[in-house]
């Protein structure tokens, strides 16, 4: 039942998880998953030729996003675009303002990805670009072990996968991901 086995498989097999450091003056595009019991994670990806490589990842829980974009600016990266999942436009209750606006006021570029209808269209979007992605194997390894454990539920009585992800820790590196 774990989802993107096959492409984990390859992309080890093909020396796409290792060592890819980040290359100064090059756009780190950063893709969010928003939380705050859950994690909110954020996967940071520079272009390379026709590869996207992954040099970094970060969760936090129980931090608001002003801290988790500040957290990121310390990393000292060139940001392109920040991509946030469509609950980016949610009004948060304590402050009135949207996650989005919150970076804007940062300074930062952003994009809210709206809503897809079914999971398994960002899923299958996520495998169709699976072989051009590398991970940096170190700053990435809690994206990496969420990639590997995100998984369908299991229909027990009917001994079956559903078609519907397993909501777990992994998830929230995963939807980053997608």
């Amino acid at each position: 039942g774990t989802i993107f086995a096959d492409e984990l498989r390859s992309a080890t097999a093909e020396d796409r998880i290792g060592k890819f450091p980040h290359t100064p003056g090059v756009p780190v595009h950063v893709f969010w998953d928003m939380g705050w019991s859950d994690a909110m994670c954020q996967l940071f990806m520079q272009p390379f030729g026709t590869r996207m490589r992954m040099i970094d990842y970060e969760e936090y829980t129980h931090k608001t996003t002003a801290y988790c974009a500040t957290e990121a600016q310390k990393k000292g990266y060139f940001f392109g675009t920040h991509y946030l999942p469509h609950d980016g436009d949610a009004e948060e209750r304590k402050t009135g303002k949207t996650d989005a606006q919150i970076l804007r006021g940062l300074g930062l570029t952003v994009k809210v990805i709206p809503r897809v209808k079914d999971k398994s269209i960002s899923i299958r979007a996520a495998r169709d670009i699976f072989h051009r992605v590398e991970f940096d194997e170190e700053k990435c390894s809690d994206g990496l072990q969420a990639l590997r454990h995100y998984r369908y539920e299991k229909d027990e009585a009917r001994n079956v996968y559903s078609k519907v992800p397993y909501h777990d820790w992994a998830s929230n590196g995963s939807d980053a991901f997608q």
